[in-house]
């Protein structure tokens, strides 16, 4: 803009017009004849005159160019200066969003833990309410190991803490007791040569104390893997050695509660129940003949008989069922111990063992007087009973009269005597 000035003002400067006297002689002829007005020497006045004329001019544009330059700035500025505010309203509105949401995120994450942490504290204090005392710290449970004493809380279980390369050195400061598969039901007995306790856990979590310098004899009732235990100086079991026990197979004796009698014999049966195996059995601890899952035992004598089944499956693995049952009297043939010949009745009125009647064993029976030791009578004949007559005279004997019976058997049963004696009076 100066630049601009500056031409206008040298232009101004340096320009000179002609005099020209027609044409003031044109303009003096149209001005009213007031007075006489001299010509101007146009020369120097004319030129002092256009140029503070166009100076005026240009000062004018330029002045002009300069407001409309300083208005577009001055909108261009408020543009700004509303676009910075709109942004800076915004920014702060985002930022403010944007704090808003972080601090519910901030909010929401920090109810999560509460809300974990509380119902972790519950859970906590549930368990150990459940756990009991010795939950509280497991130098207490060591402690009760060391003196042989497993909690009396079912449900409280130690820590285990599996074999890592950190409780390598300790595993290896014990010695465990050798042992291999097992079979369910088994009763084993464990060494602990260390100084000091280990424990051997059942598959159920059962645990079982082994004492320093001590043996445990067990019986493997479960079957599934048991672990022996070391102890560490928390209180925790380090695993050491685990072995398996195979499942045994799963049987049931029924054992007939009463005597019975079978062919004059007295007889006790039995059946077993379950898994085809192979099974034997056994009389107080005697092995007898039997077929397959049945069983006839023949109880001659008073006492207590313990019948055994022991069924084993294809691993080798064994499983013995037992019953008890006792006798209260001797076997003796089922004999009477009085007879009256006038009796209208035959089973009264006659004597002879009732077990001759049905046995097929051959027998020999005589009847003999105690005075003197005679035979009064005999038969190997189960169809010919003693009526009463003395066969030394023929005569019926004396009623209210003791007498004595006696009877061998040719071919006794296992287990039972060959000859059976006893008394009975004359009615």
């Amino acid at each position: 803009m100066k630049d601009i000035e500056k031409l206008f003002k040298d232009s101004l400067e340096n320009h000179e017009l002609p005099y020209d006297a027609s044409a003031w002689k044109s303009l003096e002829s149209k001005l009213p004849k007031t007075g006489i007005v001299k010509p101007i020497n146009f020369t120097k006045w004319g030129l002092i005159g256009f140029a503070a004329a166009a100076l005026a001019v240009s000062v004018f544009i330029v002045s002009n160019s300069d407001e409309k330059q300083t208005n577009l700035i001055e909108k261009k500025e408020v543009k700004q200066v509303e676009n910075q505010s709109a942004s800076t309203k915004k920014t702060a509105s985002t930022n403010s969003t944007s704090i808003t949401e972080k601090q519910l995120t901030n909010q929401k994450q920090t109810q999560k833990n509460t809300t974990v942490n509380s119902t972790n504290s519950l859970l906590n204090i549930e368990q150990n309410q459940v756990r009991g005392e010795y939950e509280n710290s497991n130098q207490h449970f060591m402690k009760d190991l060391e003196n042989g004493v497993i909690p009396s809380n079912p449900n409280y279980q130690p820590n285990l803490v599996q074999t890592s390369t950190e409780n390598q050195k300790t595993n290896s400061s014990y010695k465990t007791p050798a042992v291999a598969t097992k079979c369910q039901g088994e009763t084993i007995e464990l060494e602990n040569e260390n100084s000091k306790s280990i424990v051997l856990k059942s598959p159920s979590g059962k645990l079982e104390v082994i004492r320093a310098k001590t043996q445990l004899k067990t019986n493997l009732t479960q079957s599934g893997t048991y672990a022996i235990n070391g102890i560490d100086e928390r209180g925790d079991l380090i695993e050491l050695k685990t072995f398996e026990v195979i499942t045994s197979p799963s049987i049931s004796l029924n054992f007939d509660s009463e005597l019975i009698y079978e062919n004059g014999l007295p007889v006790l049966k039995a059946n077993l129940e379950g898994e085809d195996s192979k099974i034997k059995w056994s009389l107080n601890n005697k092995s007898i003949d039997a077929s397959g899952k049945n069983a006839v035992i023949f109880a001659f004598n008073k006492g207590t008989y313990e019948l055994s089944a022991t069924a084993s499956n294809e691993l080798g693995c064994k499983s013995t069922e037992s019953k008890l049952i006792q006798i209260k009297n001797d076997y003796n043939l089922l004999a009477v111990n009085a007879f009256n010949p006038n009796s209208s009745d035959l089973r009264l009125s006659t004597f002879l063992p009732v077990a001759l009647q049905s046995r097929t064993s051959p027998f020999k029976m005589v009847i003999l007087d105690p005075n003197d030791g005679g035979i009064v009578y005999e038969t190997s004949d189960a169809s010919q009973p003693w009526d009463g007559i003395d066969r030394r005279d023929g005569k019926m004997v004396s009623s209210n009269k003791t007498y004595v019976w006696k009877v061998s058997i040719k071919n006794p049963e296992i287990g039972e005597k060959s000859e059976y004696k006893g008394i009975f009076i004359r009615i």
